[in-house]
């Protein structure tokens, strides 16, 4: 589905005191929340009172910024809660001799009398532009709340950033509303724009947030900058014209000069990589597959927990006969695939970064909605906790099949750095 078709009330809207942007794209992603039905009841409660305290007291942004020139290449990321989202955009910032790095910090709220006189000359005419479009109350607090925000944003933008100096403007996550928001000002001035790809994306699959295909729906910027094969048939499939996508490579491997493969312990010891909690079950799963498959190969394995996941969480579903404990967190992926002989994956991201260091996966696959690589037929996979034995016992990982499709460049610094060299002038 097309991002101009989903928020299509907003087509050609304007709100006084923002430039000419265009604010279905800015907003595509928050369409598509509300029509996955993210804003719950106490969601949309909360949105309401945000929007009245904002008028007093609004957001106000905060940006660090490194800046090495004047032009060249600006980075953005406003996705700063974890330090992997500030590594892998100076993995590849670190490419570029002329460039400015933003990154967002946590904003804050204060009393401003000339902002907040300002908002309240303009919120009239914002409420009167929303008004006349068939949005409901309660969006139209939601967005308007956006607004007053994404207004201290322009601000900030008009007093530190000669936009006109830039060549290119790249984006850690344009799908979310204040990256599209600058990358909105940026093309305004008709300069060129990318996005990078921070997980494995994939195209729609159903009205539920994690799987509707929401960063390729509302991508927006002239390059997708792929990490392998896969992502662009997904990006294709979504409606996003090929000369879009270039590949070039998984960005936490940017920082590598050169390729190299991980090294097989032959150990006996195998790691478990659980996902996000939004896949407690799929994580459920592979600790009970891990169990079955130690019991019956005589196996000890480590837990690789996601970061949100206290240390402790599955401690009563592990075999305490076979569980050595977990890895520790924020270790990287090199180091991690050199202390295990396999791993066993599930839906995560994980999975094409340890196929990239040529470690051997097998990989939880029920061909379900949630599962992102059920179109994967290489490597091995397993559809039920007992069965991950029958899997292990074929032993062919095709490691090297997995690694085209999921990876497809092993000189990831070499194509980052020629991508860019054409806007590092």
């Amino acid at each position: 589905m097309n991002t101009t078709k989903l928020f299509s009330n907003l087509n050609e809207i304007s709100f006084k005191g923002f430039p000419n942007v265009r604010w279905n794209v800015v907003f595509g992603r928050l369409s598509l929340s509300f029509q996955c039905q993210e804003f719950d009841t106490r969601a949309k409660i909360i949105g309401v009172l945000n929007f009245f305290y904002s008028l007093l007291f609004p957001r106000i942004p905060c940006y660090n910024i490194e800046k090495k020139s004047d032009k060249g290449v600006l980075f953005f990321n406003s996705c700063c809660d974890r330090k992997s989202n500030i590594d892998r955009l100076h993995f590849i910032s670190d490419l570029i001799q002329n460039k400015t790095v933003v990154l967002g910090n946590k904003s804050r709220r204060q009393f401003n009398i000339i902002p907040a006189i300002k908002i309240f000359r303009y919120m009239p005419y914002w409420y009167l532009s929303l008004r006349k479009r068939n949005i409901s109350f309660i969006q139209q607090l939601i967005i308007l709340n956006r607004l007053i925000y994404l207004y201290q944003v322009l601000g900030y933008i008009d007093k530190n950033i000669e936009i006109s100096n830039y060549s290119l403007f790249v984006s850690y996550y344009d799908s979310l509303i204040e990256d599209s928001f600058w990358e909105e000002i940026f093309r305004l001035k008709n300069i060129k724009t990318a996005s990078l790809q921070h997980g494995q994306f994939i195209s729609y699959r159903e009205d539920m947030v994690n799987n509707c295909g929401i960063e390729l729906r509302t991508f927006k910027s002239d390059f997708l900058l792929c990490w392998n094969k896969y992502t662009k048939r997904e990006a294709v499939l979504s409606g996003i014209e090929e000369s879009k996508l270039p590949i070039l490579g998984i960005i936490g491997y940017a920082s590598k000069e050169h390729w190299n493969r991980c090294i097989k312990p032959n150990n006996n010891i195998f790691g478990v990589v659980i996902g996000h909690p939004d896949y407690i079950d799929e994580n459920i799963v592979l600790i009970n597959a891990a169990n079955s498959l130690s019991r019956a190969k005589g196996l000890k394995y480590y837990l690789k927990l996601h970061p949100n996941y206290k240390e402790d969480f599955f401690k009563d579903i592990v075999d305490q006969s076979y569980y050595l404990g977990n890895i520790k967190k924020g270790i990287a992926m090199m180091d991690y695939a050199n202390i295990v002989d396999f791993s066993i994956v599930g839906a995560s991201t994980v999975f094409a970064e340890l196929v990239f260091l040529g470690h051997e996966v097998i990989r939880y696959s029920n061909q379900s909605i949630r599962d992102k690589y059920r179109d994967i037929k290489a490597g091995l996979t397993f559809s039920e906790p007992e069965k991950i034995v029958d899997a292990y016992n074929i032993g062919n990982f095709e490691v090297d099949s997995l690694f085209d499709d999921l990876c497809s460049i092993r000189e990831v610094r070499a194509a980052y750095q020629k991508f860019f060299s054409a806007f590092d002038v």
